[in-house]
């Protein structure tokens, strides 16, 4: 009976754990298109490490030389690494024979392994399929309000999600934010739709490639 209790304590440990992840609750991992609900899944072939502050070569050689001393599989000198200064992001191409990072609990052990946290990173998250393309959050968003609807009709939400207003982006209705805390920017999105005030909202991600049906191809930051 004791063996019984202690298997269904972890077992209920496990999947609490999971269960607050955001990540992993697949039903919410979706954004407004114009055509409707678009549901992303999570890709852990890649990841991106997240910085209060713009990373740098030392945050880069950090987590390499972190790497090395684990003695794992992957080769520190072989890891794909991009930094993203101006978008506070380290966007790591191939995640193999690193740590998981597949509940909250592992990717703040992540960061504590290989000493990012020291170097001011604050969360990774996997890479995400979007319509089977690989993309990756960044720290914006992009809305559209419906005609006649500024941001002062959602203030209370921006507030609530930490969101900055960046900028107005082709016209007055469509609006870039800021949500550093990147579990808030799909809720944004959904809770402004829930309030019939939303045509369109999607996370600004960075892709390697961009279908050219996307009406924002043409002002994605990464191309400019």
């Amino acid at each position: 009976m004791r063996k019984i209790y202690l298997l269904s304590t972890i077992l209920g440990m496990v999947f609490s754990s999971y269960a607050q992840d955001w990540t992993q609750d697949a039903s919410k991992l979706y954004y407004l298109s114009p055509n409707g609900k678009v549901f992303i899944q999570p890709d852990y072939s890649a990841m991106s490490v997240y910085f209060r502050n713009e990373p740098t070569l030392t945050a880069e050689n950090v987590l390499r030389n972190a790497v090395s001393r684990t003695g794992r599989s992957t080769s520190a000198e072989k890891l794909d690494i991009e930094l993203m200064n101006l978008k506070g992001m380290m966007r790591i191409k191939s995640a193999d024979g690193l740590r998981s990072i597949q509940s909250a609990n592992d990717r703040g052990s992540f960061l504590d392994a290989y000493n990012l946290t020291s170097q001011g990173a604050y969360d990774v998250l996997p890479a995400f399929k979007v319509d089977g393309i690989q993309a990756w959050f960044t720290k914006r968003i992009v809305v559209r309000l419906q005609n006649g609807t500024g941001l002062n009709s959602i203030s209370d939400l921006l507030q609530k999600y930490d969101g900055q207003f960046v900028k107005n982006l082709t016209d007055a209705n469509t609006f870039i934010i800021k949500i550093e805390e990147i579990e808030n920017q799909l809720k944004l999105i959904q809770e402004i739709s829930l309030r019939g005030l939303l045509d369109w909202g999607e996370p600004d991600f960075k892709m390697e490639l961009r279908r050219t049906i996307d009406p924002l191809y043409q002002h994605q930051w990464h191309l400019n």
